[in-house]
């Protein structure tokens, strides 16, 4: 999962590690950072809390939509 510098710098710290098992079929992955920079139209600063820096609660929300539309693909009523 990204952390808040990571998607202001655009710069996934992980990504070597990723681009080594992203083609692995024998477990399921999901980048969470290519899926936060799709899909947080609301900027940064509206998914983390400005004091410490974790996801508030919006930012968590978005972690679940993200896991569950990928798990669960034809079950769109999981994330409503």
């Amino acid at each position: 999962h990204p952390l808040q510098y990571e998607l202001d710098q655009k710069k996934f710290v992980l990504q070597p590690l990723w681009d080594q098992i992203k083609n692995d079929t024998s477990f399921t992955t999901i980048n969470l950072f290519d899926e936060f920079r799709k899909r947080n139209s609301g900027g940064n600063d509206v998914i983390f809390w400005q004091k410490d820096g974790h996801n508030n609660s919006k930012g968590y929300k978005l972690w679940a939509d993200i896991i569950a539309e990928i798990l669960f693909p034809n079950n769109k009523q999981i994330t409503q």
